[in-house]
């Protein structure tokens, strides 16, 4: 889904600003044969800097320190383009999809945490560690 527009509805006017929005375009994307779709959530924050450092910190490096494959030590960006693969959602609540397909078939990865909302980015860290613990052998320092 391509996201044209994201409101959050904390006024009276944004309110009214998405309803404008939809009314301003819902016709014309009709004609063209692609109308809009609108959900409504509660609104949840995106993940914070403060997680992302933990992530990169606490979980990729460690994950970088303690792991080899096939005898070679991997950085942390590689292993975070790894687990961005395994364990990001399919499409995220702003609505953006994982993956960017091309016509040959080939898909290349479209989102990274900076897109998941807070409850995201918590979902995404826990099964990142655990895979980590579990499949990996990672020992996470509990201090960090």
């Amino acid at each position: 889904m391509t996201v044209l527009r994201s409101f959050v509805l904390n006024t009276p006017e944004k309110a009214a600003e998405m309803v404008a929005f939809v009314k301003s375009h819902a016709g014309a994307a009709v004609q063209a044969g692609q109308p809009l779709q609108v959900t409504v959530a509660r609104f949840k924050p995106k993940r914070s800097d403060g997680s992302n450092k933990f992530y990169w910190g606490a979980v990729l490096q460690q994950v970088s320190d303690q792991v080899r494959v096939g005898g070679q030590w991997f950085a942390p960006e590689v292993w975070g383009e790894h687990l961005k693969q395994r364990f990001l959602p399919e499409q995220c609540a702003s609505g953006k999809e994982k993956w960017a397909h091309y016509p040959d078939g080939t898909r290349v990865l479209n989102m990274g945490s900076s897109d998941l909302n807070t409850e995201e980015m918590g979902l995404y860290l826990a099964a990142c560690q655990a895979y980590a613990i579990h499949d990996l052998g990672v020992s996470f320092d509990s201090q960090q």
